[in-house]
């Protein structure tokens, strides 16, 4: 005699870098029979996510231990380093035979989200660049103005570090700043940073999952 599952499995898990919260549901699918067929089932759940100005987007360092190093400029091809060792949030490497002029640089983590930038003009001698988060925000602009074809030579980062308001990075739409620097003919003097800050806001999610006869 055939038995029916009484039990669908319906899972849904969320989980973000950005300290957002953990919810997971799960009905699990019991048997006394080797013998069973699945029938038509729907199961649904909501779950609501909440942002505010305060939350926290802190990572714990012991969760990045390893990035790709890349530098990219003006009229030369990316050099990408990769398997960089990072021990406690921190690490140094060495990348040569970088041409001159002024470059980005990018860290780009094994936790997803966690990419930092900074710029560093690079002479023919041994150069030195701390990338962090405060770094990041101007490094972001740089780095799509260069990917949409401007020479960034000539550009003087106190532009930028003067216009962006002090956010997060993660925080500060960096590629439509630079569109609209870009379409200004390279003057910031017009632009207000402060329209470029990504707001907050809610979202409700629902999902549905529908196991069908067999």
């Amino acid at each position: 005699m055939k038995k029916f599952i009484k039990n669908v499995v319906a899972g849904f898990a969320l989980c973000t870098a950005l300290s957002l919260p953990l919810v997971s549901c799960a009905n699990f699918a019991d048997s006394d029979s080797d013998s069973y067929s699945i029938v038509k089932s729907v199961e649904y759940g909501s779950i609501t996510i909440n942002g505010s100005e305060s939350a926290s987007r802190a990572l714990d360092v012991s969760t990045i231990t390893s990035a790709t190093v890349t530098v990219s400029g003006y009229g030369m091809e990316d050099i990408v380093k990769n398997d960089v060792e990072i021990l406690g949030g921190k690490a140094g490497v060495t990348i040569e035979k970088i041409p001159v002029g002024r470059r980005v640089i990018t860290v780009k983590s094994n936790v997803d989200g966690a990419v930092m930038r900074a710029v560093c003009d690079i002479a023919a001698v041994s150069n030195s660049v701390t990338v962090n988060w405060a770094s990041t925000a101007v490094g972001n602009v740089y780095y799509n103005l260069i990917k949409g074809g401007t020479d960034v030579s000539a550009l003087v980062a106190s532009v930028f570090s003067e216009k962006i308001p002090s956010v997060h990075a993660s925080l500060f739409d960096a590629e439509n700043f630079a569109a609209a620097f870009k379409a200004a003919n390279l003057n910031a003097s017009g632009l207000n940073a402060d329209d470029y800050i990504l707001g907050y806001g809610n979202i409700v999610v629902n999902y549905t999952n529908t196991l069908l006869s067999n």
